[in-house]
């Protein structure tokens, strides 16, 4: 696809994005549709690929309502409850831990020089 089709996809999904503010409590979210949304969100880019976030799935109802507690208005706790389930999604705010890692799953990927640079940088947010 030529980049003037690619830049008109991009725009359309852009243009069509909504926000939903109401939700089907009849209307549960299937497990395989779910478990692809949530493989397309680890394609997310990130610094080193650390993807420096989790995300829990709330289905519980009782769960829900504990969790809707911690909402700031009234209109987001009642979604938290009417929804048939909240992603929670989580930010690793010091991701330096995940280097070791990242350096095990590339080492035999990346050469050598990019492997120390990443050890480097590793090193300087550790400290």
């Amino acid at each position: 696809m030529s980049s003037s089709g690619l830049s008109r996809v991009f725009k359309e999904i852009v243009l069509k994005r909504r926000s939903v503010r109401n939700f089907r409590e009849d209307a549960p979210i299937a497990s395989d549709v779910l478990g692809e949304l949530l493989a397309l969100t680890q394609r997310s880019p990130s610094s080193f690929n650390m993807q420096p976030w989790r995300c829990i799935i709330v289905r519980n109802e009782e769960q829900r309502e504990l969790m809707s507690r911690a909402m700031l208005s009234e209109s987001n706790r009642r979604r938290v409850i009417q929804a048939p389930m909240t992603a929670v999604f989580l930010a690793d705010l010091e991701p330096a831990h995940l280097i070791p890692k990242v350096l095990e799953l590339e080492q035999d990927r990346l050469p050598k020089s990019a492997l120390e640079n990443i050890r480097l940088g590793a090193a300087y947010y550790a400290s």
